[in-house]
């Protein structure tokens, strides 16, 4: 596939998620930054049910494309009314809490984190789908190890209680990530010896 080619794809990529956007009064929107937010937490990107926003300041097109696709995904997931797309106090907002310490069951941070890695492996696997629906030439192994090191820190977020910073793009986690999806609790119940892969985020001058 030749360079022309390849943008094609990327071009009608993107004019599909935009229009999809359009139709659903959604805000898109693709910003030269390392990363963006709504509040005190930054990611790589994020959709929200109002907007779908991505940082492109990324040292290669392959890796805010991965994150533009990924959150068209879960755009999907949200106009489809899937039945893993929760209201956000029965998954992200109920981490944040557990997260920042604040007062929350054990059990509703448990059925959280569930719920939560049950709607992004739903979304990793989409995102795998949609990169050989256009045929982009991307490796779809390599995706999925990064995917496996995002979805893998959801269990280390319920068992240190922190946010891992971006495991997705760190050499020495991402080798260490199968090449398929595993299965939510898998995920839930992180080995000791993947926890220890992100010891970086928990412990000091790691």
């Amino acid at each position: 596939m030749n360079r022309d080619t390849m943008n094609t794809k990327i071009t009608k990529l993107i004019s599909d998620i935009s229009r999809k956007c359009i139709d659903n009064k959604i805000n898109f929107r693709l910003e030269y930054a390392e990363q963006v937010g709504t509040s005190d937490i930054l990611c790589s990107g994020y959709f929200d049910e109002k907007s779908l926003v991505v940082a492109t300041k990324k040292k290669k097109l392959q890796d805010w494309l991965d994150i533009l696709i990924h959150e068209s995904c879960h755009l999907d997931q949200f106009v489809e009314k899937s039945k893993v797309w929760r209201p956000g106090e029965l998954g992200l907002f109920a981490i944040e809490r557990w997260i920042q310490n604040k007062k929350i069951s054990l059990k509703k941070a448990v059925e959280a984190f569930h719920n939560t890695i049950l709607l992004e492996l739903d979304c990793e696997k989409r995102t795998v789908k949609k990169i050989k629906k256009y045929r982009l030439r991307f490796n779809t192994d390599l995706y999925i190890q990064k995917a496996n090191a995002y979805l893998y820190g959801y269990g280390v977020s319920f068992k240190k209680r922190i946010w891992p910073n971006r495991p997705y793009e760190r050499l020495s986690i991402i080798n260490e990530m199968p090449k398929r999806f595993l299965k939510t609790e898998e995920y839930f119940n992180i080995p000791h010896h993947t926890l220890s892969l992100y010891r970086y985020s928990y412990e000091r001058n790691t």
